[in-house]
């Protein structure tokens, strides 16, 4: 993801949230951006069935970074180091506790 303005870029592999075992959110650091990642439902997709994934970026402190302030790309990838399977469009969702993510 890179994030627009002077707001640290954060990578994350998106393949982790996708084949991880039943958990909570996952989180991502990197630099002052956190991402906290949910795969719906309960971190458990099932093949060939549609998947929500959300993320969570916050600044360090707990901060969020609303998903406007984000140039934001998603790529799904079967095998790490193969072309993308994915790059779902993406837009702004409110879940649990964060608003505009």
């Amino acid at each position: 993801m890179i994030l627009m303005n002077t707001i640290p870029t954060l990578t994350a592999v998106t393949m982790v949230a996708l084949v991880a075992p039943a958990m909570a959110h996952t989180t991502v650091v990197s630099g002052q951006v956190a991402g906290t990642w949910h795969v719906d439902p309960d971190h458990s997709p099932k093949a060939g069935e549609p998947a929500r994934i959300w993320v969570a970026l916050t600044r360090r402190g707990g901060t969020p970074i609303a998903f406007d302030r984000c140039a934001c790309k998603l790529l799904i990838y079967p095998i790490p180091g193969d072309q993308p399977l994915l790059t779902p469009e993406l837009r702004a969702i409110s879940a649990e506790q964060y608003r505009d993510i």
